[in-house]
């Protein structure tokens, strides 16, 4: 199994046997933001810092992966393949609206959605019970 950060917050104590998001980054305020949605909303909270360690994740009850697209595309379309062989996971990329190129690639890589980052940002709540509660 691949070690990730698991994100806590003592103020929301999340169950273990919770639906699970993973967040592929390296920008701290970004996962500050998604590991406070993700407590807020009663799931468990995962991070790692590239699409090939995320590949490797065996986690119970994984419904969502978030994808930064910053660092680039390395690994995603493993990812995605990974993911949709053996569960039903959710892959959304997200990355600047002027990365068009970069969020075409990601598109086509296979992900399910593709977001510029201040969608991201606007709807994260609303995904989070999409993606990880509904689905």
């Amino acid at each position: 199994m691949i070690p990730l950060s698991l994100g806590s917050d003592s103020r929301s104590p999340v169950d273990p046997q919770a639906p699970a998001i993973l967040l592929v980054t390296r920008d701290l305020m970004i996962e500050s933001r998604v590991s406070g949605a993700a407590a807020a909303a009663g799931l468990r909270f995962l991070s790692t810092t590239d699409c090939l360690k995320a590949a490797g994740v065996d986690a119970p009850r994984l419904r969502l992966v978030l994808v930064d697209l910053q660092p680039g595309l390395q690994g995603l379309a493993q990812l995605v393949d990974t993911l949709q062989a053996g569960r039903h996971v959710a892959v959304v990329a997200f990355g600047s609206h002027v990365a068009t190129a970069l969020l075409d690639e990601a598109r086509a890589a296979g992900c399910h959605e593709v977001l510029p980052r201040s969608r991201l940002h606007a709807g994260l709540e609303e995904m989070l019970r999409h993606y990880a509660l509904e689905c």
